[in-house]
C-alpha cells in the first residue's frame, strides 16, 4: 500500500475513533504516562461537567475527584505505566463532581 493509502487509513481510523467517543455512552478515556488526559468521550465529558471533551485535556483525576480519590487512581495507573502490567477486576467507588456515586 502506498504512503498515502497509509494515510487514508489511519485518518478513516482516527473519525471512526472520533464518532464513538463522541456516541458511546461509555465513560471512556486515554491518558499519557503522567496520568493526564489526552482524549475522553463526550458521556465522561458529560459526568465531569464539562461542555466540550476537549476541555480535559492536560487536567487529571485531581482536577475532578476528591484527592483521596484521585491519588488512588494515580498510584494504580503509575504502577501500570512502571510495570506494564494491566489491573483486572479492580472495583473503585467514585464521587463524581455533582456528588453522585457509583
Amino acid at each position: 500500500m502506498a504512503t498515502s493509502g497509509l494515510a487514508e487509513v489511519a485518518l478513516q481510523e482516527h473519525v471512526q475513533l472520533l464518532l464513538l467517543l463522541d456516541s458511546l455512552q461509555d465513560l471512556i478515556y486515554f491518558k499519557d504516562k503522567d496520568s493526564r488526559f489526552l482524549r475522553i468521550s463526550r458521556a465522561l465529558a458529560t459526568r465531569f461537567g464539562l461542555r466540550d471533551p476537549s476541555q480535559a485535556v492536560g487536567k487529571s483525576d485531581f482536577d475532578f475527584f476528591p484527592k483521596e480519590f484521585a491519588q488512588r487512581a494515580y498510584d494504580c495507573e503509575q504502577e501500570i505505566v512502571r510495570t506494564g502490567k494491566p489491573v483486572v477486576d479492580l472495583e473503585e467507588h467514585a464521587v463524581w463532581p455533582d456528588r453522585s456515586e457509583t
